[in-house]
């Protein structure tokens, strides 16, 4: 039971500077976004009812899409309850039953959109396939690093240590 308060109580600290910073128009972006995934999630649903599945790489993009608009719709929910409860709520956000779960459901969301699009891809071609995964990894990479950069900066600024 220590472990899981030690735990609970370093996310929370770890987490703070990012609930700090939470707006209405922060939640209402991450909302947009997992809106967003799904509705794409669907477009290629919708595009596959079209052709035949007569590859792997068809059926892949297909299961993918499938179980990416479950996972985007509870993304969606789960940001949409501290939109309706407000800031008395962003407190339940810095903790892992909030923030944490959120963002797993975002991140596995944003997985399966990623396999569904790179397996329409690899249908066409398995280099395109291939290279739009290798670019859009490290993208992702760069945007992580550019935003743990930009948000240790501001942190300091706060603090009054820059």
């Amino acid at each position: 039971m220590t472990d899981q308060s030690d735990f609970n109580s370093l996310y929370s600290k770890g987490m703070q500077s990012v609930t700090d910073r939470l707006t209405e128009s922060t939640l209402d972006r991450m909302r947009s976004s997992a809106i967003g995934g799904g509705s794409i999630s669907l477009g290629v649903i919708l595009l596959l009812l079209q052709t035949k599945l007569d590859s792997t790489a068809l059926v892949v993009a297909l299961y993918m899409a499938v179980f990416a608009i479950p996972v985007w719709i509870v993304a969606w929910q789960y940001v949409e309850s501290y939109m309706f409860c407000g800031k008395d709520s962003y407190g339940h956000f810095n903790s892992p039953k909030g923030s944490l779960v959120a963002v797993s459901f975002a991140l596995l969301g944003m997985l399966l959109l990623l396999v569904s699009i790179v397996s329409l891809i690899w249908h066409m071609s398995v280099i395109a396939a291939l290279a739009f995964l290798a670019a859009s990894l490290l993208m992702a990479f760069l945007v992580y690093k550019h935003h743990n950069a930009v948000r240790i900066y501001a942190d300091k600024v706060g603090r009054g240590a820059v």
